[in-house]
């Protein structure tokens, strides 16, 4: 009869002791008693809480890097939907003022237009050709962004793309990349980081 009570006693002084322990580490007596009676319903409320933590710490840097995406979605299109704006051409010889002209006149007149279309299409060529380069660099630096933000970001958290977000954007991706979704819930769900939500 004393061994039962002597077992009984200990097993009573540890499950105190390790009350106490657990009390002091930070558990409730709500989680103690999930702990020991509905340890799966406690292992789903702490990944619950790890989750939220988790969103918590990484929340600044995720609002961050969904704000450049977009900016830098918005600068591709604007800069893939720009034209070339040509210098206007020089105007032709007026046929009014033509007639009173003599024919060398007339001649010279036609001369001197032919000789001043010649030359603005050759600087024409050499504009359009700096406009080119300009709005290939652009969009490349914009591409390098994109692709720097998104990878960031779908190591931080890859639940936020609806698509798989693409390794590298580069020219040839540049209209996936323009489409790239963000999940919309998903971005609200770790932007705002509400308990509610996890």
């Amino acid at each position: 009869m004393s061994h039962t009570l002597n077992r009984s006693s200990q097993a009573q002084a540890w499950l105190t002791a390790m009350a106490a322990g657990l009390l002091l580490s930070g558990c409730g007596v709500d989680q103690l008693w999930l702990r020991w009676f509905r340890p799966q319903e406690f292992q789903r409320l702490e990944q619950r809480r790890h989750q939220l933590q988790r969103c918590q710490l990484q929340r600044p840097q995720v609002v961050a890097l969904v704000a450049q995406i977009r900016a830098d979605q918005q600068a591709m299109a604007s800069i893939q939907t720009t034209t070339y704006q040509p210098a206007p051409p020089p105007p032709p010889p007026d046929p009014e003022l033509e007639r009173r002209y003599s024919p060398l006149d007339r001649e010279l007149d036609n001369e001197r237009y032919i000789a001043q279309r010649i030359r603005w299409q050759a600087e024409e060529a050499q504009r359009f050709a700096a406009w080119q380069r300009s709005r290939s660099g652009r969009l490349e630096q914009v591409q390098s962004q994109l692709s720097r933000h998104v990878s960031t970001l779908q190591q931080l958290n890859p639940r936020l793309f609806k698509t798989q977000a693409p390794a590298r954007v580069d020219r040839g991706r540049a209209k996936q990349a323009q489409e790239l979704v963000l999940n919309r819930a998903a971005v609200e769900r770790y932007s705002q980081c509400r308990s509610s939500d996890f």
